[in-house]
């Protein structure tokens, strides 16, 4: 068994899996009636099967200093013992130092791992791991006496990998030209020649990807010469782990947490790093990803440092291994998080992600789970006539089910064979959307398990184009996959959410199925297009030209708008400046193409640019000052913090990019949706679908996330009178101003919301109540709604004060 922690740190992990190995060992040598001391089983353990890495030498220091007092630690040994040979191995060779995910050589991202290798390179291997537990275990005999001659064996063995894998490279090109010299010397019955040039070229593709990987190797074995400057590279370092299983059976760790802002080479003093320093490490971090995964074309550069361990890790795995890192949540509900979610659901087996509810670091403020997969797996590809046919479908885990497991009682007190063999056996429906998915979900007192395919939690994450059918086209054959919010949806999701998709069945629906959702309007130049109250003054302006305009959630907190409190109006004007002549709007437009512009952002930061005619936002339109706006009856706050409000404007006022335009697809139903979108359990919804970790500790789904994951109760559920009872709550509700979520819902947010009774304000119960009653909530559950979205969005808020703290 071989284990590696890709960030070792002090050795934590290693340290934790040494006595886990040990009291196994323990166990299966008393079935086997053997016998061994501690000492013996844990040095068997630490040389061969635990690895770590990591780029600070004082951990790695740190790291042999652990393993050799947990090896030492309860250890009877006699006196004649510990004078006849030395006790503490050499650690040196299974603790390195070193970057464990830029594997550059010369500027050359490097990835030889592959297990056709010869029978001779691979004996060879065989006996340098036999010399390497000599020099472990100090032993006079060891042929190798020094780290430095361990390295400089490591480095001629790897010579001859390299020529190895030249000489196939150099045999695969001449078979390659071959089979073009043959192809081409077919004639058709007139004597023409007469081929296939597409397969020809794609030939003749093939023989230069194997011409640039000979160019690459060669190169790479000129700059391996001299020990001393060679990076760590895992291939080298751990050539007996690649060459006799390709890879470890076990990673595991928990790899640092660094906002991708300021990620950085580590070898680095913060004083020497400079932008342009930062940006070449994120580069050549997902280069390094794409190097071990061809199939990943692109990745988010925002990505978070640890995303990168994930990729890492799972190329380290033997095709049998297991993966097991415990980190941030964050992954699961944010943007950087899509590339590895789309990843694994396409090749890795998801064996489960687990949350648990008590914090896994007291000192660190983030929440964790533990994520265990299997390794990646990729369809077999065969060669004809010298070409790749791909045997299928080249996405391998779509019927593989994972699991999403949340424990309601401390990790310590729950795991055990019985609970662990009742989640392996839950079995799961396949092919449907999220909502008729719940009935998969399995609800105890000890835990809430989530299962779902791989390929359903696929679908419910891709974004198709508009009109395109499923049933008719298939699945995945166009569009692309937008983050999923795995962390709201399946991991965290409090109970009442599931008991409400439960009661509401066929009255729940998509809120795309009831709204047209649009992106709120950018007009490329506020400070010409949006006037103040004194500007408006200024200028005087034709009342024609000219309509109210919500430029943030501060400008109006009732759900209603008074256009008698909003201050801003935006200028709009589709005439021609020839039709215009006499007005105060020409005025205004001809001042707009002599004013002299600051640039805010780019290459040409601080310098001016004159009329606004020429700001590259707004020169490409026709007329320059024609805005196009989205108007909606309904205006969507797209950043909330503690208050959560949809605008009713039947005047369809013009709304900024703070704001998402809504317009019901009846329009006689705008009042009953606005009443929807005003209810705590859309809030809920919000507090658990939403995206988080904004600043401020704001919340918002985006117009994708609205589309797809907003969950609404369908007007169509609604009689006549109950339509009208809806509009006359609503009405009702709308004159006052909304205030924060907790006060809305009657509960104190300094103390514990789950303590607490909630008592809402009477006009926000009356509404609330007519949706309750359409899905037949129970008392106690009405009030869990209330203390489920109080109680989500003071963990949302409180975690920001936290930080700041």
């Amino acid at each position: 068994l071989s284990a590696i922690d890709p960030a070792c740190g002090s050795g934590a992990f290693l340290v934790g899996l040494l006595n886990v190995l040990t009291e196994m060992y323990r166990l299966t040598y008393q079935f086997l009636n053997r016998k061994a001391t501690d000492f013996e089983l844990k040095k068997r353990i630490i040389q061969h099967s635990l690895y770590g890495v990591d780029i600070m030498p004082w951990a790695i220091h740190a790291a042999e200093l652990r393993l050799w007092l947990q090896l030492m630690v309860e250890t009877e040994l006699k006196k004649e013992e510990l004078r006849q040979y030395p006790l503490l191995p050499n650690l040196d060779l299974n603790l390195r130092i070193g970057d464990s995910l830029v594997q550059e050589i010369g500027g050359f991202f490097f990835n030889l791992r592959t297990s056709d290798l010869e029978p001779t390179i691979k004996k060879k291997l065989s006996n340098l791991k036999n010399e390497k537990r000599n020099y472990f275990d100090n032993i006079p005999r060891a042929r190798f006496k020094s780290l430095g001659q361990v390295k400089e064996e490591e480095l001629r063995l790897f010579e001859e990998i390299i020529e190895s894998r030249l000489s196939i490279l150099i045999n695969e090109v001449k078979r390659l030209q071959t089979n073009i010299k043959r192809e081409k010397s077919q004639k058709d019955l007139f004597g023409k020649p007469s081929f296939d040039k597409i397969k020809v070229k794609a030939l003749e593709e093939r023989i230069t990807e194997k011409q640039n990987s000979l160019i690459k190797l060669n190169e790479i074995k000129e700059i391996i010469d001299i020990p001393e400057k060679k990076p760590f590279i895992w291939d080298i370092d751990f050539a007996e782990i690649f060459g006799e299983k390709n890879g470890f059976d076990i990673v595991i760790g928990n790899p640092p947490y660094v906002r991708q802002e300021d990620i950085a080479p580590f070898d680095k003093l913060k004083s020497e790093v400079s932008e342009t320093t930062r940006k070449l490490y994120k580069k050549k971090l997902v280069e390094s990803v794409k190097n071990q995964f061809p199939v990943i074309k692109k990745m988010d550069g925002k990505s978070d440092y640890y995303i990168f361990f994930y990729f890492h890790g799972l190329s380290l795995l033997n095709a049998n291994g297991t993966f097991c890192f415990i980190t941030s949540n964050s992954w699961l509900d944010v943007g950087y998080g899509k590339d590895l979610q789309e990843f694994l659901l396409k090749y890795t087996p998801i064996k489960a992600i687990f949350d648990n509810p008590k914090r896994a670091f007291e000192h660190a403020e983030i929440n964790t789970i533990i994520a265990l997969f299997g390794a990646p797996t990729f369809k077999a590809e065969k060669l004809i006539a010298g070409l790749k046919i791909d045997q299928g479908d080249s996405w391998t885990m779509l019927d593989h089910i994972a699991k999403f497991i949340r424990f309601k009682k401390p990790l310590e007190e729950v795991i055990n064979s019985k609970i662990l063999i009742e989640i392996e056996n839950i079995r799961v429906d396949k092919g449907s959307d999220y909502m008729k998915l719940i009935k998969n979900l399995v609800n105890t007192n000890e835990y809430k398990v989530f299962p779902i395919s791989q390929g359903d939690l696929l679908n419910d994450g891709w974004q198709y184009p508009t009109d395109y059918v499923i049933g008719k086209k298939g699945e995945f054959k166009k569009g692309k996959y937008f983050v999923n919010l795995w962390g709201g949806k399946y991991l965290n999701a409090p109970s009442i959410f599931f008991k409400i998709l439960e009661r509401g069945d066929k009255n729940l629906c998509k809120l795309e199925e009831v709204v047209e959702v649009r992106f709120g309007n950018k007009t490329g130049a506020n400070d010409f297009f949006v006037l103040n109250e004194t500007k408006q003054k200024l200028w005087n302006i034709e009342e024609e030209y000219l309509k109210f305009a919500l430029r943030t959630p501060k400008e109006c907190k009732s759900i209603k708008i008074d256009p008698d409190k909003i201050k801003f109006k935006v200028f709009m004007c589709n005439k021609p400046k020839s039709e215009l002549k006499g007005t105060n709007a020409l005025k205004y437009i001809i001042s707009g193409e002599k004013t002299e512009i600051p640039i805010k952002q780019g290459k040409n930061k601080g310098k001016t640019i004159v009329g606004y005619q020429n700001v590259t936002s707004i020169k490409s339109r026709k007329m320059w000052y024609c805005l196009e706006p989205n108007l909606a009856p309904l205006l969507w706050v797209d950043i909330r913090g503690n208050r959560h409000l949809c605008h009713l404007t039947m005047d369809k006022f013009f709304s900024t990019h703070n704001f998402h335009g809504l317009t019901p697809l009846k329009e006689s139903e705008i009042e009953v949706v606005c009443g929807l979108l005003n209810s705590t359990i859309t809030w809920l919804f919000i507090e658990i679908l939403g995206r988080k970790g904004l600043g401020g500790g704001g919340i918002r789904l985006l117009i994708n996330d609205l589309k797809k994951n907003m969950i609404v109760i369908n007007p169509k559920s609604f009689n006549q009178k109950e339509k009208e009872n809806i509009k006359k709550k609503l009405n009702i509700l709308a004159k006052r101003e909304i205030y924060s979520v907790f006060k809305e819902c009657g509960l104190n947010n300094t103390k514990p919301i789950l303590e607490q009774d909630p008592n809402p304000i009477a006009d926000r119960l009356d509404l609330d109540n007519i949706f309750f009653d359409k899905i037949n909530l129970n008392e106690q559950e009405r009030k869990d709604v209330y203390l489920f979205t109080c109680k989500l969005a003071k963990e949302r808020i409180d975690k920001v004060k936290s930080i700041k703290k």
